[in-house]
């Protein structure tokens, strides 16, 4: 995906739906249930959340880090 073509509100959008689908599998996990999203199991998760984040650092676009169960803060 070409982060660098999306606006800082398009981007902030797509940030939000990924740190939603991370939460959504940590309720999960925590649960014991299957996480929906297997957003800590697959790598591409991790590659889209980065990429997005380091395109909206480079905007001055404040966000909050997503974080998947294995990271720290």
């Amino acid at each position: 995906m070409k982060y660098e073509s999306f606006t800082g509100v398009a981007l902030k959008m797509l940030h939000d739906a990924v740190r939603r689908a991370i939460v959504m599998d940590q309720i999960h996990i925590r649960v014991g249930k299957p996480p929906p999203c297997e957003t800590s199991s697959t790598e591409e998760w991790r590659i889209h959340a980065k990429a997005l984040e380091d395109q909206m650092t480079k905007l001055g676009v404040s966000f909050e880090r997503a974080l998947f169960l294995d990271q720290k803060s």
